[in-house]
Parts: structure tokens; sequence; C-alpha cells
């Protein structure tokens, strides 16, 4: 990947910390709160919630995807908190 691309998932990343924390939540907190359906694994639409809920700015359905590949390095339907944990932790 291009520095862009890295420099953008680095921001990404530090935007979401920064307002789970605003939230006073812990990132398994977090991940919790946002597996809506309490299945263990977060999909993209519990994602694309938990971000709007967050209040992460002018959110699109590629800037979804973008953050998909930056907790699992693909663009998949779900992720463990182990991934969404990485991602974040960068």
């Amino acid at each position: 990947e291009d520095e862009w691309g890295m420099l953008r998932q680095r921001a990404q990343a530090a935007r979401v910390r920064g307002a789970i924390r605003d939230r006073g939540l812990l990132l398994h907190d977090a991940f919790l709160k946002f597996d809506a359906d309490r299945n263990g694994v977060l999909s993209l639409a519990e994602v694309y919630a938990a971000l709007e809920w967050l209040g992460v700015p002018h959110l699109s359905p590629a800037d979804l995807l973008a953050f998909a590949r930056t907790v699992s390095g693909r663009a998949q339907a779900q992720f463990s908190y182990a991934e969404f944990a990485a991602a974040l932790d960068a």
C-alpha cells in the first residue's frame, strides 16, 4: 500500500480510538457494545452503526470498506475482537 493509504489508515484508527475514549469506553467494551447481535464478531452493518454512533464525520461506503481493510487486511464481512483491537492499536 502507498504512504498516503497508510497515513489515512493511521488517522482513521486514531479518530476511532479517540471517539471510543471520549465515550468513556475501553476497546473491549466498545466491541461488545457494537456487537448488536452478540455473535462475537462485528459485521459491516455493525461497524457502520458504530462509526456513526461515534460521530465519525462524512462516512461513506468507501470509508467503511477502507476501515474494513484496516481491521482485517481485506474487505471481509466480519471482524473478530482481535482484528478490531489490532487495527485500532496501530
